[in-house]
């Protein structure tokens, strides 16, 4: 099984990448939980990480001066990504509040006059 998402996206990664095997070892983890959860389930996450890679790249491609684009790399990689897991857990409460506006526990969504 290890791979086949990166392998159904058509990536270029090596089979020695620890991010393969988190992904595999996260996955094995939650079959052992019974949680039904799969590389396929993972794909929809994979064309977003696509896009934000295009998106990162894209940025990096603007930075001339090869130590400044190496110092930049590492700025995108790792201090930026709390800040997008931050956003998807502001997204997802964003989602839950739309999908449960008008439950009697459910916080009022924002300009909608609603009191909770």
């Amino acid at each position: 099984m290890p791979g086949r998402g990166a392998d159904a996206m058509g990536w270029s990664v090596s089979e020695r990448n620890p991010a393969r095997q988190m992904i595999d070892q996260t996955l094995r983890t939650l079959r052992s939980l019974d949680i039904d959860y799969d590389w396929e389930a993972l794909l929809p996450f994979a064309e977003l990480a696509e896009r934000t890679a295009r998106h990162d790249l894209d940025r990096l491609e603007r930075v001339t001066d090869p130590l400044e684009k190496a110092e930049h790399a590492v700025f995108l990689t790792f201090l930026l990504e709390p800040a997008l897991m931050a956003l998807r857990r502001l997204a997802q409460e964003n989602e839950s509040t739309a999908r449960h506006v008008g439950d009697d526990d459910a916080p009022a969504r924002p300009g909608t006059g609603t009191l909770p």
